[in-house]
């Protein structure tokens, strides 16, 4: 009888091991996790203040609303952006 309690308290100790085990590194994964979506927000706020200030600099520099093409100029230049199916030619001589 003593023998088989003895068993069962090491078995519900090592359960308890290994659940804790378990705990701490599930939680220093979703710490991982959490610090690169901060890093990702952080990033994101940035993007955005630079946007809003490259369209208050449009809207100066226009005194009203640009229009497309011009939106579509800076898009590209500033930006980077093409417009869907548009294959883009690189000079690299220059």
């Amino acid at each position: 009888m003593k023998k088989r309690k003895k068993r069962t308290g090491l078995l519900i100790r090592a359960a308890a091991a290994v659940f804790i085990l378990y705990a701490v590194i599930s939680l220093t994964v979703l710490q991982a996790k959490i610090n690169r979506q901060r890093e990702t927000s952080r990033q994101l706020s940035e993007q955005i203040a630079e946007q809003m200030v490259l369209g208050a600099g449009l809207r100066e520099a226009t005194g009203s609303e640009p229009d497309p093409a011009a939106l579509a100029r800076l898009a590209r230049e500033k930006l980077g952006y093409v417009f869907p199916g548009e294959i883009v030619l690189v000079d690299v001589s220059k």
